[in-house]
């Protein structure tokens, strides 16, 4: 696999500002270039702030002026950026959960195929698990609560993934939040023999979050950047955790990848194996 610098960030997305949001995501964007990062990954709706009440207020379409705004500072400074927007789709359809990656190689644009109990009313559910070779890389994407299911990382790693991101709009954060991530995105980098960088947006203090699990009013309106939403991880591809940050401040976490991947190397031990490579396929239908 090709060595890289991949940058998380945890951004405090305003919701339906679109224009403040894609100045903000591009300062970001300029900082992990100049620290040598070949791609950027902003959480989930990061582009129109994830909201399931306004959902359609705020979906703009895939060709909207801060969209292509992204995409051509993508090209122009050759960087990867994965970013993330509510989708118009016209009329009174409801919007995609779109993530997108633009780059000098073209784009990867994700549909959320996925959708939570809070967002099925809000949202339309895409129906393509993609991958897309980003600067020699080849990369996929999973939506916040998709990296419980297994199977979406398995499908992008039969498709040939190396890296996995895992951009989140939840309302859980800080420690609490890598906590979470501990339990399930180590198995994710494992059993694919890839490696997995997580970021989670931030919420404005006082800002209710949607992604919360239903509770009191009272509770939902304390809801904070400090408590609820942020936090970045990388895993390897043995499992193990490369870095984390459970701060409540919009911050970059740099990450190096790269090296053999387990399918890379000679499979004569427990030490190498590739663990996807030893699947029954056959067996798992019906």
């Amino acid at each position: 696999m090709k060595d890289a610098i991949v940058a998380a960030v945890q951004l405090g997305s305003e919701v339906g500002c679109v224009q403040e949001n894609a100045q903000r995501m591009i300062r970001w964007a300029k900082r992990a270039r100049e620290a040598g990062v070949a791609l950027v990954c902003f959480p989930e709706c990061s582009l129109t702030g994830f909201s399931t009440e306004r959902a359609m207020d705020t979906a703009i379409g895939p060709d909207a002026a801060d969209v292509r705004r992204i995409r051509e500072f993508a090209r122009s400074s050759h960087l990867a950026i994965g970013f993330g927007y509510a989708e118009d789709r016209g009329g009174t359809l409801r919007p995609f959960n779109t993530y997108e990656i633009a780059s000098a190689d073209g784009c990867l644009r994700y549909r959320k195929t996925h959708l939570g109990a809070r967002e099925a009313p809000a949202f339309s559910a895409g129906d393509e698990l993609a991958t897309a070779r980003i600067g020699g890389i080849c990369v996929g994407v999973q939506l916040c609560w998709e990296g419980h299911i297994a199977d979406i990382a398995a499908t992008l790693r039969a498709q040939g993934a190396e890296l996995l991101l895992a951009p989140h709009a939840g309302g859980l954060g800080g420690v609490r939040r890598l906590q979470a991530w501990n339990r399930y995105l180590p198995a994710r980098a494992l059993d694919n023999g890839l490696f997995v960088v997580a970021c989670n947006a931030l919420r404005r203090a006082g800002e209710p979050d949607d992604a919360l699990p239903a509770r009191a009013d009272a509770d939902r309106a304390q809801a904070t950047c400090a408590d609820a939403g942020g936090g970045m991880a990388a895993y390897a591809p043995d499992g193990s955790l490369l870095s984390s940050y459970g701060g409540s401040d919009e911050n970059l976490m740099l990450v190096r990848i790269g090296g053999a991947l387990p399918r890379e190397l000679p499979q004569n031990g427990m030490r190498n194996i590739s663990y996807f490579d030893r699947r029954r396929p056959e067996l798992y239908a019906g």
